[in-house]
């Protein structure tokens, strides 16, 4: 006779590493830390809690907020890069020497509150990279080729890279004036971007093709020959100049992407990539490798971050990568 045996459901909750995986992560740990210490990075910690302004300036959803015993808002850190350039403001403040130029490195969780059972995990292992004091021209590349240094001879993964300017998309903003443009260009929403640039007067055709060309564009070279092509058939003066001008913002990240190439690094440019945290200023870029569709590297320059906490205008960049998700692909 057959027998219907009751079946239970995995918990809802946290998940946790498993013994193996805990070792893999320690190793793994241990040789992204020499890599780093000989790329002349020293090790940073930033505080597992923070005042909530620190995270609510630039992120655009909510993290796990709680009260201490005199009543006062805390906030478990979702983003450890403001707490890196809030730390390095507060050591020039409290030290006799005004440091110009600092790279640092941390291995920690972040944590993202999110639905219950939702597939995304709440708490993630991070390595970060922050460098400040040189200007993203310089130190980006730099970045992009300690990434792929570290996917290569570590995880023994092809990481493509994929970069952007938000320079391009403020430019963009600021004359199309479209409240909607931030979704639609997270959602790679070219109907969307089309449709808005005809209600602003642009021709069929030349709406499509801009949309096309800054949402998903085809390869560099590619690319350059249509944007000439598409310039000769817009008639309307005004229209032109913008067209001219977003070209113009383009050449950094041309440059940028050609460089890459040349140093054998495999990359793929979208000028119009842009992410929910608003406090890059710059070029931004995202990782993926192969058996994730979520992007497992972050990263981009973020020149107003050092001023916002200290008396100083300085430059800086770096990236953070899901060290957890990686080691469990």
């Amino acid at each position: 006779m057959e027998k219907t045996y009751r079946t239970k459901r995995p918990p809802y909750g946290f998940r946790f590493l498993d013994p193996e995986n805990t070792h893999n992560l320690e190793k793994t740990r241990r040789k992204i830390q020499d890599l780093l210490n000989e790329e002349k990075y020293q090790p940073v910690t930033p505080a597992t809690i923070d005042f909530p302004e620190t995270f609510e300036t630039y992120e655009s959803y909510s993290s796990f907020r709680f009260r201490d015993s005199l009543g006062e808002d805390l906030w478990l850190r979702s983003d450890a890069t403001v707490q890196v350039m809030k730390g390095f403001a507060n050591l020039i403040e409290r030290t006799s020497t005004q440091k110009t130029e600092a790279n640092y490195y941390y291995f920690l969780p972040v944590f993202r509150d999110i639905r219950k059972n939702y597939p995304k995990n709440r708490e993630v292992y991070q390595v970060g990279v922050e460098s400040i004091g040189q200007s993203a021209e310089q130190c980006v590349p730099n970045l992009l080729v300690i990434v792929d240094k570290i996917m290569k001879s570590i995880f023994k993964r092809e990481c493509k890279i994929l970069l952007g300017d938000v320079a391009i998309f403020n430019y963009i903003s600021d004359v199309w004036a479209n409240e909607n443009l931030k979704e639609i260009c997270l959602k790679r929403d070219v109907p969307a971007l089309n449709e808005a640039l005809i209600s602003l007067g642009w021709s069929e055709d030349s709406a499509h093709e801009i949309s096309c060309l800054l949402l998903i564009p085809p390869s560099l070279g590619v690319w350059k020959q249509r944007w000439k092509n598409l310039k000769t058939i817009i008639k309307n003066p005004d229209q032109r100049a913008v067209a001219e001008q977003i070209e113009i913002k383009c050449e950094k990240l041309i440059t940028l992407t050609e460089k890459m190439s040349e140093l054998s690094i495999e990359v793929s440019w979208e000028p119009l990539l842009i992410r929910n945290v608003n406090y890059y200023t710059g070029f931004i870029f995202e990782g993926y490798v192969s058996g994730s569709p979520q992007a497992l590297l972050r990263g981009g320059s973020y020149d107003n971050l050092v001023s916002k906490y200290a008396n100083m205008d300085l430059p800086a960049s770096g990236f953070a990568m899901d060290v957890s998700s990686l080691i469990t692909l």
